[in-house]
């Protein structure tokens, strides 16, 4: 039981918190959420925790969470969406607490296999010295006998992560309890640490892997645990179906055939004994040969129907039988298995991790032939280069339903964009969290939006459908252009629209002396990182920059929705969900459109502002916040005191120079 004047002690005016952090402002709503949370995990039941941005959330979870790992046996579990927050927690924010709240606890961190070293890999790395500078393999050993955790946080050799994936940990090459390296791998050293660890930090990615394992009788990554902190909560769900999803791809096919070919012919050429090698390579041909005829058909195919919806039996009327593709692999690797037999340590490394990647294909492969018919949807897709068979689960919820909700005593999901219409119920039906234990708090932002921000939505604009409305979105943008501040955030919902925008905008911007940053163009950190340094720029961004961008204080002055984020249609996971939601007698606008969008929408704006010295203008060019009925609902996300401005554009360049001369802030732009 976590004592609640301890939570009182640390949030208290002039308490523990304000004493060790003097500029820190007591906040109401940070010190509601500590004591909801610690009243969650006492009473052993769920909640839903939407925390606006600036409430202070992760200080929120992190009192009651470390009070109640001091006092209890089992540890607690944060997961995370980021590797990013992963290593914030475990490197800043826990030790910080830790140190007020004056705690000895044991912290761990735990992350998929790739971003650990494997010592066997590395044993071998001077036998792939043609795809990496040889010189730095003195410096590489040196860097693996001194690191501590193994770690790409670690590694000392940024400018070669080529180097990383040749020794990267891999299941596929994992030796498990018959490798030579077993009691120094840097996996089971962090898995280690984790059975005695009083809080684990993980990914979504890696939670539904441990859940998948207890489920299907494997030995869990984590240790029995009883409370679950879900932070950047939103991305649950997504991350969940993805992960228990299925693809068959074309080019991984046809890359680990090149591999296997590569291989043998090596082994050939050394004269290695033990496998007839005239026949394994007669066997690569054909089955060559088979792939390409089996995706050569299905490319046909999708010339008329890009991507196509595939159904239980699907491959039945197909000339070239993936049922024959599946024998020729399968022999394959019956093959392969008696080189493992027959090789020293060295060869039976690398042909087992080839043969485990080429067990996978043939599992999955073996999938789409026998699909299951309900709650999945599934498809065929390419690009010209690549084809891809996928299978995605449509529904989440009767997965956490038996695997996760009866195992546990408390579980609290905690974002800045969780609710439609402040209540929790889109998401609480998207997990099947049980009504009877899960509760819902909502808190909004402290910020002073009427002070800090201002919302311009132009009314003599034609709907996003209209052919004209690109060119008259562009002819708005240009004339507010002048009062949105030196740095500005364009977020668009499909990257063919942004690059409409930017092919039009070009010779604008390149007139007006403005740089132009395109996502996708280069790394996003150097993107960021070039954007704030510029004196006049605009960034053009898409899906991940809608929540992925923290640009603080006058790193940016404006972000533009250049329309409402609904859900592309055609998407077939989107498409495949609203056909089994009209199924079931539901509206798929209402229960999956509408839903997803206002929570994009929420976490777009949400760049805005990010402190109590941000300030900001929010430009919308799509009218249906005003004309349509569901327009009330995306207003309703905006913070209650946000002044919204509609109108001409004459009228929204007038509102946006008063509102910077009222802020203090003058550009060159709006003097002139």
């Amino acid at each position: 039981m976590i004592e609640y004047s301890k939570i009182e002690e640390f949030f208290a005016p002039e308490g523990l918190f304000q004493q060790n952090f003097p500029p820190f402002e007591i906040r109401t709503s940070q010190r509601d959420l500590a004591r909801r949370i610690t009243r969650t995990i006492n009473e052993k039941r769920f909640l839903i925790a939407e925390a606006g941005t600036g409430v202070g959330k992760t200080f929120s979870y992190l009192v009651p969470a470390m009070l109640y790992a001091d006092q209890e046996e089992q540890p607690l579990v944060i997961s995370t969406y980021t590797k990013n927050l992963q290593m914030q927690l475990a490197q800043k924010d826990i030790p910080q607490v830790a140190q007020i709240l004056d705690l000895n606890l044991e912290i761990a961190v735990l992350m998929g296999r790739s971003n650990y070293l494997c010592r066997t890999r590395l044993q071998f790395l001077h036998q792939k010295k043609e795809q990496f500078p040889v010189r730095l393999l003195p410096q590489i050993y040196l860097w693996a006998q001194e690191t501590e955790e193994g770690t790409f946080e670690e590694w000392s050799f940024a400018d070669h992560p080529e180097i990383w994936s040749l020794i990267a940990a891999d299941a596929d090459g994992c030796q498990g309890q018959f490798c030579p390296h077993q009691n120094d791998c840097f996996v089971q050293k962090a898995r280690r640490k984790c059975q005695q660890a009083d809080i684990i930090v993980i990914n979504h990615h890696l939670f539904f892997s441990d859940l998948k394992m207890q489920n299907s009788e494997e030995q869990s990554l984590l240790p029995s645990h009883q409370v679950i902190i879900f932070d950047e909560a939103h991305h649950l769900e997504q991350t969940g179906i993805d992960f228990l999803g299925t693809d068959f791809s074309q080019v991984e096919v046809i890359e680990i055939i090149g591999e296997i070919r590569d291989f043998l012919g090596r082994l050939q050429k050394e004269k290695k004994d033990g496998l007839n090698f005239a026949t394994l390579f007669s066997a690569l041909q054909g089955l060559e040969e088979k792939a390409q005829a089996f995706f050569f058909e299905f490319d046909r195919e999708l010339e008329r129907n890009n991507p196509r919806f595939i159904y239980p039996g699907w491959w039945q009327k197909l000339q070239n039988s993936p049922l024959e593709l599946l024998e020729s692999m399968e022999a394959l690797n019956r093959g392969l298995v008696v080189g493992e037999e027959v090789f020293p340590e060295e060869l039976t490394l690398a042909l087992g991790e080839l043969r485990n990647r080429w067990g996978k294909l043939i599992a999955s492969l073996d999938y789409f032939l026998d699909l299951p018919g309900d709650n999945f949807v599934s498809w065929l897709e390419g690009d010209g280069k690549n084809l891809i068979l996928r299978s995605l689960p449509l529904f989440l919820d009767d997965f956490l339903i038996q695997s996760l909700y009866p195992q546990v005593e408390s579980l609290i999901f905690t974002s800045a964009t969780l609710s439609i219409n402040d209540q929790g119920a889109y998401f609480a039906e998207n997990l099947g969290l049980p009504s009877e234990r899960t509760d819902t708090m909502i808190l909004g932002s402290p910020f002073d939006y009427d002070q800090q921000a201002i919302l311009l939505i132009p009314r003599d604009i034609p709907p996003p459908q209209d052919p004209d409305f690109v060119g008259k979105s562009i002819e708005i943008f240009q004339e507010v252009f002048p009062v949105l501040g030196p740095r500005n955030l364009l977020l668009f919902t499909s990257y063919q629209m942004l690059q409409s925008f930017y092919r039009e905008i070009e010779g604008f911007c390149e007139e007006k002396g403005v740089e132009v940053f395109v996502q996708g163009k280069r790394a996003v950190s150097q993107l960021l990182r070039d954007f704030r340094e510029s004196p006049r720029a605009i960034m053009l961004g898409t899906a991940s920059f809608w929540e992925g961008v923290d640009l603080p204080g006058a790193d940016l002055t404006s972000v533009i929705l250049f329309r409402l984020p609904f859900p592309v249609p055609d998407d077939p996971w989107i498409s495949g969900k609203a056909r089994e939601l009209e199924k079931q007698g539901k509206n798929s606008f209402t229960h999956l459109m509408l839903p997803r969008a206002i929570i994009r929408f929420k976490q777009g704006w949400g760049r805005l502002i990010r402190s109590f010295s941000d300030r900001g203008i929010l430009l919308v060019l799509d009218r249906r916040i005003l004309t349509k009925n569901y327009g009330k609902i995306f207003c309703s996300t905006l913070p209650e005191r946000l002044p919204i401005i509609e109108g001409s554009a004459q009228k929204l360049f007038t509102a946006g120079k008063k509102f910077w001369e009222r802020a203090g802030e003058i550009w060159t732009e709006v003097e002139k």
